[in-house]
């Protein structure tokens, strides 16, 4: 499994794809995890998911604790021959429990035709000019305890406006210090 997630890391790089590094990984990973083991089912979303490499840690987390069989992740991604490439990576990585989708297009077009409620964990990394608008979707979209984490909290920063918004709004927020930092929010 290693080879398979350090071999999709150097695709992403070498195609020029902002990714995640293998401790961000680690904490997609655990996060994932914990989510699966305490549900009956499990809905989880990877926002901006390139060619797969948040995906396949998230998806390794949600199969090694998923219980129901009844769990599901969605990978988001707007560039069609990078969710090709989602599908090729996850079919090798040998789920058994977990259902993988990928969905093909815009993140915030995606996230209006969610119904209310149903999603555990997000994780996103799409434009960081989006993220407000990302939150404020996610607000209704995400279950009662349910989790969502942005990636780049350091670096490139997200606009004031998102911060303004995790601050004024209903959300519980920590970071964790990955190299490029990620917020880690859950509704009030």
């Amino acid at each position: 499994m290693a080879g398979l997630f350090d071999e999709v890391r150097r695709r992403s790089i070498g195609l020029g794809i902002a990714s995640i590094d293998s401790v961000d990984g680690v904490v997609l990973y655990s996060i994932a995890f914990t989510i699966a083991s305490s549900r009956s089912s499990v809905l989880v979303l990877d926002l901006g998911a390139g060619i797969g490499y948040s995906t396949l840690w998230i998806a390794a987390g949600v199969e090694d604790e998923c219980r129901s069989g009844s769990c599901s992740v969605v990978a988001v991604e707007r560039v069609a021959s990078r969710a090709r490439e989602i599908e090729y990576h996850v079919g090798r990585l040998g789920l058994r429990k977990t259902r993988i989708s990928v969905w093909v297009g815009d993140a915030l077009v995606f996230l209006k035709g969610l119904d209310k409620g149903v999603v555990d964990l997000a994780f996103v990394d799409v434009d960081k000019a989006l993220y407000k608008d990302v939150l404020e979707l996610l607000e209704d979209k995400l279950k009662r305890d349910g989790i969502v984490v942005f990636h780049n909290a350091y670096f490139p920063t997200p606009p004031s406006e998102f911060f303004k918004a995790l601050e004024d709004g209903s959300w519980i927020t920590g970071f964790t210090p990955t190299s490029t930092g990620m917020i880690i929010a859950r509704p009030a």
